[in-house]
């Protein structure tokens, strides 16, 4: 799947367990860059084993999106909050994006692209 293209960019730079806000936004972009229209989601996992998550409780390791379809040249983006605790320990925390391409409906994939990216805690 050379076509489609897994961007990220986050706001603030890194996450700080120090003070009240223990969260950043994690900006996903997925450009399609071939010459037909593409059914997509995206799956991101968080590899290292801390105190990260989706959500408050760090419970969740994992979020999926379902940005449906992209048309050729077109880039469509969603933005995922990553939270962190006092507790957290300071370090870089490895995330994995993988962008599915489907085929009629979210049950079929035909082909999927990763990308490995860390984040730092301080």
């Amino acid at each position: 799947m050379p076509g489609l293209k897994i961007s990220h960019s986050m706001l603030p730079l890194r996450i700080s367990t120090k003070g009240p806000d223990n969260t950043a936004d994690l900006k996903i972009s997925v450009l399609n860059s071939t010459e037909e229209e593409k059914l997509v989601s995206v799956d991101i996992n968080i590899i290292t084993k801390g105190l990260v998550g989706f959500d408050k409780t760090m419970v969740h390791r994992r979020a999926t999106k379902n940005i449906g379809m992209i048309a050729p040249g077109e880039e469509k983006s969603f933005t995922a909050m990553v939270y962190a605790t006092p507790q957290t320990q300071e370090g870089p925390y490895t995330f994995q994006v993988t962008a599915f391409d489907h085929y009629l409906d979210f049950s079929k994939v035909l082909d999927k692209i990763s990308k490995t990216f860390d984040i730092r805690v301080v």
